[in-house]
């Protein structure tokens, strides 16, 4: 028998016993559909065999069995993502996923809904790694609230009564725990066909809960003897010493039976567990092997991929079986099933804690470095290289989770890249780049990415960079986010003056890259033409200070917005986004400018950005028709401005949207009720501006003090 098919047939044995108040109060709690039960206790002491053996009796309801792994602080919904691919049936692609989501919405397409599973469907396929599925555009900081938004959804629509049990659920994402907790709550509050059942070592204090502590019932001659093992009249030493620890007891046949105790007054789960890992040491290295590669996983393996383990380590497979059907029948590993799959997993969290912590460095890394091959996730492999200290693998996956998550959850990736990188020798060259460019990306990205955050107190943010990399190189790349940082900072500081001269600067750095031909988007910090960077920067920049800076006078504002416009004229690629910002930009030149019809081609770029955005795009979409709304007021087209305006909150309403916006739409509003002489609706708009605007950071935000003055008086009058 091959190896895949002997572990196929390998099943854990849970000798199942007492609990019977537990049990009842369980089932009670299900045929009441109770939508939150969680069942606590402290490690290994029964709680998924309890769950088990109750939920065999409910094969007529939807059953979804999921494990949290690993917590993963770049996803905190990330056991949502297994829990709707077992709804879906496993799919393999999208073709799958659209058939089965389209039964579960009823078939109701409606704009949003279309939204919703778009969100779904890229959540699915990669923890927020969208790889394929660009279909939906919107800012890495909104993804949380996105996908919590389409997953309530979904569970709202689903039409059959759902019972989902969490296994490991303290292992939910660390320092932000409540995220998940508020998540069930809102899907168990919208939806009465869905029930959760959480199985955790925390006090939750949620839904009802079913606490486990010691079992003084367990028929330890009958487990015994099951075992073909006689006690002679070991019970009482047996319960003393083990305090009638479910799991302890279950260990003892195979690891402490023949152990001195004598000598021991006191002993918790820890001990226990260090004296079964030392008798396993001693007594089988494959054993051991197998043991530490499924607690350094920390997660599921399929029987596949044990498969793959075994040749890349180059084990014997009679060896592997015989292994992993000792470390089932010893109580070290337990079947699970993970992504539909057959799979084996550390029975013990504590277990495989402990297995880690005892490993020597050395076999840590070479075995992180084996996982990082057989791994399908780039966020299980950038962890796996962190472990594996690979720089040059952790950079590289680091880059394709930069893309795709918040900015937070990059800052604190980002450091752990550095971290793992300035322990090398940074002038050595790997690939085509060396490690210290490798270094200077990361700083910058991590720069940019607080600066996102609205960190604009990066003061000397160049020198800072300076420090930690020495030896930095003349290099136009460099000086291009040196300038680029410096601009972003001054701006987001409301420095106009001086934000100008970096992006003047800027423009510089840019032509000598281009003309120097030393633009390459291999070996460059930069993703795309430094040009059309500048370019779009210019333009939008342009927009900000005709709006904000109020130390310029109408001459000078007319003139930063024609070269703005200038500038624009000469490149021709341009995408929908960057045409929307021209399209504002000539509207903001025809209040300073005598020239004829700039509103008039202001209308017409924004309808030709808004006619070549998909449906799919909704980001860029809302910022579109926003600025169509502003130009038709501009014009005095009051009803086109109104309904581009309900374009835009549509949108808005469907998946949210970030402050800035939302007080611009208020002000849109503000100046369409001014025209109607609706008083009450003005000053309503206007409170909520200064609301938001309370709340901004930094307080030059949006021109802060001219915006609060101006509302202020609308409101007094």
């Amino acid at each position: 028998m091959g190896l895949i098919e002997y572990l196929l047939d390998l099943k854990s044995e849970d000798f199942f016993y007492g609990r019977t108040e537990e049990r009842a109060k369980l089932k009670e709690f299900l045929d009441e559909n109770r939508s939150l039960i969680v069942v606590r206790g402290e490690p290994a002491i029964g709680k998924s065999t309890l769950v088990s053996k109750v939920l065999s009796d409910y094969s007529t309801n939807r059953i979804i069995d999921v494990a949290i792994e690993k917590g993963d602080s770049m996803c905190p919904y990330r056991v949502f993502a297994e829990i709707l691919k077992e709804i879906l049936g496993n799919p393999k692609n999208d073709e799958e996923i659209n058939k089965n989501l389209d039964r579960f919405y009823f078939g109701n397409e409606t704009e949003s809904v279309k939204i919703d599973k778009e969100i779904i469907k890229s959540f699915i396929w990669g923890y927020y790694q969208f790889n394929n599925y660009d279909r939906v555009s919107f800012a890495s900081e909104e993804i949380d609230r996105l996908v919590s938004s389409s997953l309530i959804n979904f569970f709202s629509s689903y039409k059959d009564h759902l019972i989902i049990r969490i296994q490991n659920y303290e292992r939910r994402l660390l320092g932000e725990n409540k995220k998940t907790d508020e998540l069930i709550g809102k899907i168990t509050d919208k939806s009465n066909r869905t029930s959760f059942i959480i199985e955790t070592r925390d006090d939750l204090k949620l839904g009802e809960e079913i606490f486990l502590g010691p079992l003084e019932e367990f028929p330890l001659k009958e487990y015994f003897k099951a075992k073909g093992i006689e006690l002679n009249g070991q019970t009482d030493k047996i319960r003393k010493l083990s305090k009638n620890h479910t799991y302890v007891m279950e260990l003892w046949p195979f690891f402490f039976q023949d152990y001195d105790f004598k000598d021991k007054k006191f002993m918790c789960l820890e001990d226990f567990i260090d004296i079964a890992i030392k008798n396993m040491n001693e007594k089988s290295h494959i054993q051991t092997n197998i043991l530490n590669i499924f607690s350094l996983s920390q997660k599921s393996i399929t029987i596949e991929k044990i498969a793959e383990l075994t040749n890349i380590l180059n084990l014997n497979e009679e060896d592997v079986k015989w292994s992993c059907s000792e470390l089932l029948e010893k109580k070290l590993i337990h079947s699970t099933l993970y992504q539909g799959k057959k799979s084996f997993s550390v029975k013990n969290p504590r277990l495989g804690e402990r297995v880690v912590e005892l490993m020597d460095d050395k076999k840590k890394i070479d075995l992180h470095r084996i996982l990082y091959k057989v791994s399908d996730y780039d966020r299980d492999k950038f962890w796996h290289s962190i472990g594996g200290r690979m720089p040059v693998e952790a950079f590289e996956t680091f880059i394709i989770l930069d893309k795709y998550s918040a900015p937070a959850d990059n800052i604190e990736v980002c450091n752990k890249t550095i971290e793992l990188i300035d322990g090398f020798d940074l002038d050595e060259i790997v690939g085509e780049e060396s490690l210290r460019s490798r270094m200077i990306k990361l700083v910058f990205r991590k720069a940019l990415r607080e600066l996102s955050l609205g960190n604009y107190e990066l003061t000397n943010s160049v020198n800072k960079i300076r420090l930690n990399i020495p030896n930095l190189p003349d290099d136009p790349d460099f000086d291009w986010f040196k300038t680029y940082l410096d601009f972003t900072t001054r701006k987001g500081l409301g420095d106009f003056k001086n934000a100008q001269n970096c992006l003047d600067e800027l423009e510089k750095i840019a032509e000598r890259i281009n003309n120097e031909k030393i633009f390459n988007k291999k070996k460059s910090f930069l993703r795309f033409d430094p040009l059309l960077i500048v370019a779009y920067n210019k333009d939008y920049f342009a927009y900000e200070r005709s709006l904000l800076d109020n130390s310029l006078d109408n001459k000078e504002k007319k003139r930063i917005l024609e070269d703005a416009r200038k500038k624009r004229d000469v490149i021709k690629d341009i995408s929908n986004l960057e045409e929307s910002v021209l399209a504002g930009v000539l509207r903001q030149l025809s209040k300073y400018s005598e020239e004829t019809g700039l509103l008039e081609m202001a209308e017409k770029h924004v309808l030709n950005a808004l006619n070549n955005t998909s449906e799919s795009e909704m980001d860029t979409k809302l910022v579109i028709s926003f600025t169509a709304a502003e130009i038709y007021l501009d014009k005095g087209e009051y009803e086109k401005a109104r309904l581009m305006l309900d374009e835009s909150d549509k949108i808005a309403k469907s998946y949210g949207r970030s402050r800035r916006d939302t007080v611009e739409n208020y002000l849109a509003r503000i100046s369409l009720a001014k025209k109607d002489g609706d008083v009450l609706l003005e000053k309503e708009f206007s409170k909520k501006a200064i609301n938001l605007l309370a709340n901004s950071q930094p307080k030059n935000f949006f021109g802060y003090k001219r915006l609060v003055e101006e509302l202020t008086e609308t409101i007094n009058n």
